[in-house]
């Protein structure tokens, strides 16, 4: 059970820096910048009939919800 607990929190982890297509050492600059070009990208007002996007647009939006703040990036880097 435990390896099962560890290889999930590997790949979550991984998981916001690939939604934002960034590093893991990334900096506070680039991070931002990813959330802008890919919020912009997969906005639903720019893609109204389009729920894939949205759905990217959500998860990007997560993403950048924990790795756009310092604290909290660095609390998810530790898990």
């Amino acid at each position: 059970f435990h390896a099962d607990a560890v290889l999930y929190r590997r790949h979550h982890k991984q998981k916001h820096y690939d939604i934002l297509q960034v590093q893991r050492h990334a900096d506070k600059k680039t991070i931002k910048a990813q959330y802008y070009r890919l919020s912009k990208l997969y906005h639903p007002d720019m893609n109204p009939h389009d729920k894939s996007a949205h759905e990217k647009f959500l998860e990007v939006n997560d993403a950048y919800a924990v790795l756009g703040n310092e604290a909290s990036r660095r609390q998810y880097d530790a898990e």
